[in-house]
């Protein structure tokens, strides 16, 4: 793997000081062998999407859109990228020098403009993270049977494939979980302790034998979609790691203990643990522009929302059609003659 472009990308100002972030872009390309070259991004925008409607989604992926100005070096590597594989170029992004985002190009979803000579056309380039690619991959574990949470977690994060292209030392964080559950029987402590190192997973629930005596085994994502559900949690890549975050724990908790306790697992699978008290919740009396307090509600907001005010109504009719194809006189017999 080696470097095929580079380029920055300043975003808009932020605030009135005129601050802005810079995002830093790299495209990656298997068994490149060539110098490096500059492109020029117009524009880069990042969407996060779920399974179905439900606003509880375990399992969140992530896509980028970046648009490039076509010049010579740019169409190589369009050329290059429509004749490729899957998973040949890979995009790494990153935002005021830590790392933001990263997955892999979809060669088959490239779009160009056709402008006349003298313009500026647009590559329109989209990449995905790469967690839904193991809907594709069988869950095949290091070692069959009684594993720990941790093993199976790191085993699926490691089989989404872009570890070693994202991180290259091992003290990176590649994981961040928040998770407050305990089995009734545990001593460990739920604040600072690698929980997930006590719990255990049999892995032979997600195999089975088919009648020509072939085993089977249940794919990657499905595996890690119930884990999530199992435990409450939502997975989905952010900020530069992917999380495994407990749904119930978005709140601010109302008694002891009164902060969220993040865990951390680094390339080499070190456990780490620190902790925040400011959290927010939403408080369903709020009524003004400022809806977020702390510690006063149970009430979660899961998603973003929309205000909407209408006119007082003047006058209503309602029409009940629910009788329209029924027969009133169903009891009387017709004679002909």
């Amino acid at each position: 793997m080696a470097t095929r472009l580079t380029g920055t990308y300043l975003s808009a100002p932020y605030n009135a000081a005129g601050d802005h972030d810079e995002y830093t872009v790299t495209i990656d390309q298997d068994g490149y062998g060539g110098a490096a070259g500059t492109m020029t991004v117009e524009s880069i925008s990042f969407n996060w999407e779920g399974e179905g409607k439900s606003r509880i989604h375990p399992i969140l992926t992530s896509t980028c859109v970046l648009n490039l100005i076509i010049d010579s070096t740019v169409f190589g590597f369009l050329n290059a990228l429509v004749a490729a594989g899957e998973e040949t170029f890979k995009l790494k992004i990153e935002k005021n020098g830590d790392l933001y985002w990263m997955g892999y190009i979809l060669s088959d979803l490239v779009t160009q403009e056709n402008k006349g000579y003298g313009s500026a056309p647009i590559l329109e380039v989209r990449a995905v993270d790469g967690i839904g690619r193991m809907k594709t991959k069988d869950y095949v574990p290091a070692i069959e049977g009684k594993n720990t949470w941790k093993v199976h977690l790191l085993k699926l994060v490691d089989e989404i494939g872009l570890i070693d292209f994202g991180y290259a030392n091992a003290s990176d964080v590649i994981l961040e979980w928040v998770f407050f559950w305990e089995e009734e029987n545990t001593t460990v402590s739920l604040t600072t302790a690698d929980v997930f190192q006590y719990y255990r997973l049999d892995t032979r629930i997600y195999k089975y034998i088919d009648s020509n005596g072939e085993i089977k085994r249940a794919n990657c994502y499905d595996v890690l979609k119930d884990f999530c559900t199992t435990l409450n949690c939502r997975f989905m890549w952010s900020e530069g790691r992917y999380t495994f975050v407990q749904i119930n724990e978005y709140r601010y908790r109302s008694g002891a203990p009164t902060a969220a306790y993040y865990h951390t697992y680094t390339k080499d699978y070190t456990h780490a643990v620190s902790s925040d008290t400011q959290l927010a919740t939403w408080t369903e009396e709020s009524q003004t522009d400022n809806q977020w307090t702390a510690g006063t509600s149970d009430m979660v907001l899961l998603s973003g929302s929309l205000y909407k005010w209408f006119a007082p109504l003047n006058l209503v009719e309602v029409y009940y059609k629910h009788f329209d194809t029924q027969s009133l006189g169903h009891d009387w017999e017709w004679n002909e003659g």
